[in-house]
């Protein structure tokens, strides 16, 4: 189990935490058993797919959507891709997208098809003014491959209490330990 915050003003260092993480549940051809929870600072890189639509025709949009797009403030450039602030604004997902390249890790909840649920940007700073960035979720549950099927449940705390406690919410994962594939790379 690891416990994470990511860097909240450079892209560039989550993205060079996320190999740095990837190397800890590494093992040769393979991954340990793990779950990484904490605040990423990026959004999910997690993919779904439209149930609906043929295998040749998914577009397999992020699970997390582009909650960037029609902002327009100056923290933007913590938060999406260099170069496009102001234009067609995506935001950075390579620290998330390093995590889950080729199945390493999974998302908890996009594996378990939980309804997105944002963990935060409902927090008002001490002089009363609102989050720029509007609700996300940046806080992630990701589990490696042989422990993805001990994912049980993901949940997010979104009682009055929890909301006023902090900037962001509070989620949880259940598992079943004994549903970890053991040995499996």
């Amino acid at each position: 189990m690891a416990s994470y915050h990511g860097d909240p003003f450079r892209g560039d260092a989550r993205g060079g935490e996320a190999l740095r993480l990837k190397g800890i549940f590494r093992t040769t051809g393979g991954a340990r058993p793990g779950f990484l929870l904490g605040d990423c600072n990026g959004l999910s890189a997690a993919r779904v797919r439209r149930r609906r639509w043929p295998a040749r025709l998914q577009r397999r949009p992020y699970y997390d959507g582009e909650p960037y797009r029609k902002q327009d403030h100056d923290d933007l450039e913590y938060q999406v891709l260099p170069g496009t602030v102001g234009r067609k604004q995506t935001a950075d997902r390579w620290q998330s997208a390093t995590l889950l390249r080729r199945g390493f890790m999974v998302d908890a909840a996009a594996h378990l098809g939980v309804p997105p649920h944002a963990t935060c940007g409902h927090w008002e700073d001490g002089q009363g003014d609102p989050d720029p960035w509007d609700p996300r979720r940046i806080d992630l549950a990701l589990a490696t491959r042989p422990a993805a099927t001990a994912l049980v449940n993901y949940q997010v705390h979104t009682t009055p209490a929890a909301r006023a406690a902090a900037d962001h919410l509070p989620f949880s994962i259940d598992v079943t330990p004994e549903a970890i594939k053991k040995g499996e790379r």
